[in-house]
């Protein structure tokens, strides 16, 4: 009998240890949400041109931390104006509650809003993964901007060429890209939950080989002041379309995770 009821005892306290614990961990992380929430700016003011960019995952991580965004659109002639006092001449930048200090570097602003959001991991290692897919994207892209700042059409057309060729680098890249998202199991970016990777990978690149970059193309010519008969060659030497058609049908896991994005955001 003594040894029934000692061993209910120890179950007891066994059962209150692990409901204590469980307690301890309920109370620890509703501390660290409150702690995030208290970081909160009260308001992001993000300077930036009149398309997604290097802005867009910025934007999208505004939205999924709840921080009030101010978009400043600016164009050309404004920026041109205002880069001699901008943190090293180059935008995105935002603003911290209107206080006036601008702050530049648009990865490590990425990743100041996805510690808001929930979006960047605590883990050293899992964030590693994460900023080296950010990183990645970022090199991806690169010859897509080069594209775009190409004002003379015959030799856009030619960067173009390249870029898309079936053997490309660019194309090569794009595969790359994709097979460590394999790697990382799927069916986000790094794993299995969202992270700013995936807003890196979807705004930065898959949206940019999809219905954006067409008009992206557009604003960009229009601020370089390219009309359709620049001199530089006919209005036949520039190709309408700056993607080809169905370009991302090609990568089937990341024509996956675009619309499985798109309709996240859709749904918010």
């Amino acid at each position: 009998m003594e040894g029934r009821t000692e061993g209910a005892r120890v179950g007891i306290a066994l059962v209150a240890g692990v409901a204590g614990g469980l307690a301890a961990l309920a109370v620890h992380y509703a501390l660290k949400k409150l702690h995030l929430y208290m970081q909160k700016p009260r308001e992001l003011k993000i300077v930036y041109f009149p398309f997604a960019g290097k802005a867009g995952s910025i934007r999208a991580a505004c939205k999924l931390a709840k921080v009030p965004c101010n978009n400043k659109i600016v164009h050309l002639d404004e920026f041109l104006a205002m880069k001699p006092n901008l943190p090293f001449g180059q935008v995105p930048v935002v603003e911290l509650n209107s206080d006036g200090n601008q702050i530049c570097q648009s990865r490590a602003i990425l990743r100041y809003l996805g510690k808001l959001a929930g979006l960047y991991p605590a883990d050293p290692l899992r964030a590693l993964k994460v900023d080296e897919f950010v990183d990645s994207c970022e090199d991806v892209v690169e010859p897509l901007r080069r594209m775009l700042r190409e004002r003379d059409r015959r030799k856009k057309a030619k960067i173009q060429a390249e870029i898309f060729a079936p053997d490309s680098q660019f194309r090569k890249q794009v595969a790359n890209l994709e097979k460590l998202m394999v790697r990382h199991g799927g069916p986000y970016a790094v794993g299995k939950s969202m992270t700013i990777a995936d807003l890196a990978l979807f705004h930065r690149l898959e949206r940019a080989l999809d219905e954006q970059f067409g008009e992206e193309a557009l604003v960009t010519r229009t601020m370089l002041g390219l009309d359709e008969e620049d001199q530089s060659g006919g209005a036949d030497s520039f190709p309408d379309a700056m993607v080809p058609p169905d370009f991302l049908s090609d990568y089937p896991v990341f024509a996956k995770h675009a619309e499985k994005m798109a309709t996240h955001f859709k749904s918010l």
